[in-house]
């Protein structure tokens, strides 16, 4: 339970991060300074504060990696927009943006297993995907009633999307089916505003729900409509952050307006640690 660093790059709140995909040392962030940082954690001090730096024209509500292209980095900012980064060259403008939403885009996914195909998430309660290479959206989906929070393709099922919303609902929906269809998309009630979502990387059938009332809710895919497997009371306050371990299977960290990020023995909903 020791910080091994504290970086100091950027000179707004820092909104989204993700590890690079193959480099366990290299570090995506985005800020609401404008900028996207690529840093490599093993550096000094001093190279953090230089850390590369991509300047976007609005602030930073998400970063993800391109799985299937180590080089590029996505950004969604709250202006609607998503921009596309080459890693190898630091300081240059996007080299592509998408107009993707009327208002913020609070959700970016990339598929695993189909290359250039993107899924967006927004305050204008719309789900998007996208064919990334011809910047053209392939579906609109408003199965959603409010702003839609967070989303994430299934671990195993490339045409299966997981999303959470505002209108207290999870859906899970095959992006190949009609209008129609998403509009039936299967939904999991909850008892709260959705924070975040994400599936149980170690059982394709389970997935995790955060509440703005800072619970976690853990749902069977196969039951529509069911209430909750289990709810774990994680945090006094917003459960903004939810990261299932993909080799520990069982094992949760949250994160919370409350301050404090929790370590959680799922099987036996107890919290290991408070940091």
């Amino acid at each position: 339970e020791k910080c091994l660093h504290t970086l100091t790059h950027h000179q707004d709140k820092v909104q989204g991060l993700q590890w690079h995909p193959t480099d366990a040392a290299v570090l995506l962030t985005g800020s609401f300074d404008r900028t996207a940082a690529v840093l490599d954690v093993r550096a000094t001090a001093s190279d953090w504060k230089a850390a590369g730096k991509w300047p976007v024209s609005d602030d930073i509500e998400c970063v993800q990696w391109d799985p299937t292209n180590p080089h590029r980095f996505f950004v969604s900012t709250d202006a609607g927009n998503v921009t596309c980064h080459d890693a190898r060259h630091q300081g240059q403008g996007p080299v592509f943006t998408i107009g993707a939403h009327t208002e913020a885009c609070t959700g970016l996914a990339l598929n695993p297993h189909v290359p250039g195909l993107l899924a967006t998430s927004s305050l204008d309660k719309t789900v998007k995907i996208w064919d990334v290479p011809n910047e053209k959206c392939l579906h609109t989906l408003t199965h959603h009633q409010d702003k839609v929070q967070g989303l994430q393709w299934h671990p195993t099922d490339a045409a299966v999307l997981l999303t959470g919303s505002f209108d207290r609902t999870a859906a899970v929906l095959d992006v190949r089916a009609t209008a129609s269809d998403w509009k039936a998309a299967g939904k999991w009630p909850v008892s709260d505003d959705i924070e975040c979502v994400q599936w149980d990387p170690t059982n394709p059938h389970r997935f995790f729900v955060s509440t703005d009332a800072g619970n976690v809710t853990c749902h069977d895919a196969r039951h529509q409509g069911q209430g909750p497997v289990f709810t774990i009371g994680a945090h006094t306050e917003a459960c903004t952050g939810l990261a299932l371990n993909p080799h520990v299977p069982g094992l949760l960290a949250t994160s919370s307006l409350d301050k404090t990020v929790k370590i959680w023995d799922v099987p036996n909903e107890k919290c290991l640690h408070t940091l």
